[in-house]
């Protein structure tokens, strides 16, 4: 994924769901009006909770172009916050509690009926987990004004990036938004299949032009002739498709097949629903609504490494690497975080792949000088027997020509003093060479995979 981690570009893609939410709320001069024409119907109200109906009485109803434009300032600090990275943590806590009140306000959450967003995981919830999961990941820091101050500023470093190493149960940051993105799919897939009204609710709404008109020409024509007819059977295959790739999400199992699905899903869904478009300011963004917000992250996880810890595909790929070398099952890479070199800080990693870098270095320059000595001492004794041999005038002499006299000379010393104590310990060298690059490796692997998180 470039120099950015997966996470990095998560923060990148809910930033700018809210600053789009946000830009869409402040640059629609009509928004405020609409706003509290929605408040006097009862949006917003009558479905939440009391505590919160009274607040909304109290304070929102009697001002409505304030909190309009306050809701909407909110949302575009937030989203420039986390596209920016600057104060990351900050503005990912304010899209928890923002995402959280919009939960709220729409009256929690519920068991669907199949048609549009899942009931539980609605774009609220999973915008606010989302931000969760990047206050708690350190790689979602990656390429963040925050990471460029705090390495100038040692000091502010726990300030910025809050808490360094693990904090995500022992899991990346990837991990847990592909467990949040198969439980959506799960979720809707089910709502489906266990609503034994659902195809025939799925037919009616096709009978009046929905998820057909609004799409382009080719996608209406094909709606109109495959899917319109076979209308139930197309929505118990719809249900089935989404609990399929929530599964394979769930379990990391095909993970890229099923985030690749995931993708297809998603965009299909959106061109039923018209696209993208420029919203009002209520409800979702019309240019990153949440078809496309799902898209997007699971491109993400498709692209992620990250994404494919604690995962079944993890575990298959290490045991049959294992089979192939010859030494059974390997540690998973979730596992190999916990267990490899020091189970704390990502500064301990670094500092143990800077010492094993030393080290490798340090070998390295110890072979290098074994060898310009070895060839010191024992060059000249090949120097002086190719002279011997010219002036004995042995046939195999006359055939070597100042091209390929280097690499005469260079034969004849390694067959001849390739068995002396010199070349015994560079050999050792060697093998101690190829472990530390090995060793090196593996450093690498979990430090990126912690970087990940």
């Amino acid at each position: 994924m470039g120099a950015m981690t997966g996470m990095a570009w998560v923060r990148i893609v809910v930033g700018a769901l809210w600053l789009l939410a946000g830009l869409e709320k402040l640059l629609n001069p009509g928004f405020p009006a609409l706003f509290d024409a929605v408040l006097r119907t009862g949006g917003f109200v009558k479905d939440a909770a009391p505590w919160f109906q009274e607040f909304m009485n109290v304070y929102v109803l009697p001002n409505p172009t304030a909190f309009a434009v306050l809701v909407g300032a909110a949302e575009t600090a937030i989203g420039i916050g986390l596209v920016l990275g600057l104060f990351t943590n900050l503005s990912a806590l304010g899209g928890v509690f923002l995402g959280l009140m919009f939960v709220v306000d729409l009256g929690g959450l519920s068991i669907g009926t199949g048609l549009g967003s899942p009931g539980i995981f609605t774009l609220q919830v999973m915008v606010a987990l989302l931000c969760l999961i990047v206050v708690l990941s350190p790689g979602a820091k990656g390429a963040s004004v925050d990471k460029m101050l705090a390495e100038r500023s040692p000091r502010l470093s726990s300030l910025l990036l809050g808490p360094k190493g693990p904090s995500l149960g022992g899991m990346t940051g990837m991990a847990w938004v592909r467990l949040l993105l198969g439980a959506l799919w799960l979720n809707g897939g089910l709502e489906k299949l266990l609503n034994p009204g659902f195809p025939k609710m799925f037919d009616a709404v096709l009978q009046t032009g929905a998820y057909i008109d609004p799409g382009p020409p080719p996608f209406e024509a094909f709606m109109r002739q495959f899917v319109v007819p076979n209308a139930e059977l197309v929505a118990v295959l719809t249900g089935l498709g989404e609990t399929a790739i929530g599964v394979g999400l769930l379990l990391g199992f095909f993970t890229n097949l099923v985030a690749a699905g995931s993708i297809v899903m998603s965009l299909g869904l959106l061109t039923s629903l018209g696209g993208l478009s420029i919203g009002t300011g209520l409800g979702a963004s019309g240019l990153l609504p949440f078809h496309m917000l799902l898209a997007l992250l699971a491109l993400v996880v498709l692209l992620s490494p990250g994404a494919k810890a604690a995962s079944v595909d993890g575990l298959l790929a290490d045991f049959w690497a294992g089979v192939l070398r010859g030494s059974g099952p390997q540690l998973g890479r979730a596992q190999m975080a916990k267990s490899t070199v020091k189970p704390g800080l990502i500064p301990s990693y670094e500092e143990e792949l800077e010492k094993l870098s030393a080290e490798l270095k340090a070998a390295e320059e110890e072979r290098a000088h074994l060898e310009a000595q070895w060839r010191q001492k024992y060059m000249p004794d090949v120097e002086e027997l190719i002279e011997f041999a010219r002036r004995r005038k042995h046939p195999w002499v006359q055939k070597i020509e100042p091209e390929n006299e280097g690499i005469v000379k260079e034969t004849f010393l390694v067959w001849l003093y390739r068995s002396t104590s010199e070349q015994r310990k560079i050999r050792a060298l060697e093998t101690d060479i190829e472990d530390l690059k090995l060793r090196i490796r593996k450093a690498k692997k979990v430090l990126r995979l912690l970087k990940d998180q």
